[in-house]
């Protein structure tokens, strides 16, 4: 840092890069848009990662000073940099319970980090995050210490995963919006929250509680375990890993959820024949946990409606409950609602594509 500030325009760029190793970018781009040189200008292009605000108002503000150009995406993130900038501004003014705080807290956080692996720099905006006050102290350098990012956040330049330092200014952005959050007792995507699993057992980073549930699930089997692996994979944004673990997880006979979540992917992609699936989940609604079965009665509802646009075989679904048993004609139902209600009293069902003569359907199914 003392290098930075003693540093004259005609040093500061041979400074860039050992600035961006250490970890000290911001205070480089501060000092090179203070003393300006078009040297400084391509070292702000050899260390500006696109995510990065910040280094490009820098770089705006050198530019202008230079009467130089700027490059077009540089300018844009310059911009949001300050509209990010005012909003803040603005919301920390304004009284407790304003629109402005409420869209400054709901806003997404822009994090910066350091790669533990390569040194680079890099900024990342999530949606939520989660700060624990009793996993750091007042001191600001600690803060980081307490924030957990649902997301595993990969080095744009070595593609290493949650293997970074979070910034201090970072950590006290989310520590400040907990506060503000947990002070209105209003449920914000940052908030004041401890991290782990299910189990209580605490995890800093979901890449670790990844590698838990995965170990859990590969010695343990059962689609329970498959099935919380698939749902973590996907609140870390890790769609594939959460696919993989559903298909292992619909492997169980007695697993509703999976079976469905794997159909559901089925009925999203355009090529494939996702009825096979469908049937699955419906042959498995009587398995079902009773807390969740309404639930997932509705998903199995919604996935027969998707299916019909996808085949044109004939769709027979049979349900018998304990008044009796009913085969309806899929593509007749008007009520999906109903249908999800009817399924979650059902103590059998499945879905056939034989072609049923009309006779055989059973019309009193009737509000359908």
């Amino acid at each position: 840092m003392a290098k930075i500030e003693a540093a004259d325009a005609a040093a500061l760029p041979g400074l860039a890069q050992e600035a961006a190793q250490a970890g000290l970018t911001l205070a480089w781009a501060e000092a090179a848009a203070d003393r300006p040189s078009a040297e400084a200008l391509s070292s702000f292009a050899a260390i500006w990662h696109p995510a990065d605000e910040a280094l490009a108002s820098s770089w705006a503000r050198a530019a202008e000073a230079m009467e130089a150009p700027l490059p077009d995406d540089v300018a844009d993130a310059a911009k949001r940099h300050t509209r990010r900038q005012r909003k803040r501004d603005k919301a920390r003014r304004a009284p407790a319970g304003s629109p402005l705080v409420d869209a400054w807290l709901g806003s997404p956080v822009l994090l910066r980090v350091r790669c533990e692996a390569c040194g680079r720099d890099a900024c990342h905006e999530v949606g939520t995050a989660l700060f624990d006050p009793s996993e750091a102290v007042t001191d600001a350098a600690t803060l980081h210490l307490g924030v957990y990012v649902p997301f595993i956040l990969a080095c744009p330049f070595c593609d290493a995963e949650d293997d970074y330092s979070l910034s201090i200014s970072s950590a006290q952005e989310i520590a400040t919006r907990a506060a503000a959050a947990a002070r209105m007792r209003r449920d914000f995507p940052v908030r004041v929250g401890k991290a782990g699993l299910a189990d209580g057992t605490a995890i800093r980073r979901p890449s670790e509680g990844l590698r838990i549930l995965r170990a859990r699930a590969e010695e343990q089997g059962g689609g329970e375990r498959w099935r919380a692996l698939g749902n973590f994979a996907l609140r870390a944004g890790r769609a594939d890993e959460a696919l993989e673990a559903f298909e292992r997880g619909a492997e169980d006979p007695a697993e509703l959820a999976c079976a469905l979540a794997v159909a559901a992917e089925a009925l999203g992609r355009e090529d494939g024949e996702p009825g096979p699936l469908v049937a699955r989940a419906v042959s498995r609604v009587p398995l079902a946990e009773e807390k969740w079965r309404p639930q997932l009665c509705a998903e199995v509802a919604e996935a027969l409606r998707k299916l019909l646009p996808r085949t044109e075989k004939p769709l027979r679904l049979r349900m018998v409950g304990r008044r009796g048993a009913a085969t309806v004609d899929v593509r007749a139902i008007k009520d999906w609602a109903r249908l999800g209600e009817l399924l979650a009293i059902s103590v059998e069902a499945s879905l056939t594509f034989d072609d049923v003569p009309a006779a055989e359907l059973d019309r009193a199914a009737g509000v359908l």
